[in-house]
């Protein structure tokens, strides 16, 4: 087994990437199979995601992003 030593910065780059790939994926509607009904967003976990990217994230980077996706 080999062992990996990360830094925080490296640990901090993780989470920030997992995070906006998951984001993007929730912000979707969702149709049903065989329906014509549609899922809305998770409205709240997409809001405790930006509240955790605007932790991790640099300000000016938080800002950019918040504007793409706006």
């Amino acid at each position: 087994m080999k062992t990996i030593t990360l830094k925080v910065e490296d640990c901090d780059d993780i989470v920030i990437d997992e995070l906006k790939d998951a984001y993007h994926s929730i912000n979707q509607f969702d149709k049903i199979d065989c329906s014509d009904d549609v899922l809305e967003p998770d409205y709240k976990l997409l809001k405790a995601i930006q509240t955790v990217l605007s932790y991790y994230m640099l300000h000016e980077d938080y800002e950019e992003w918040v504007e793409w996706y706006s």
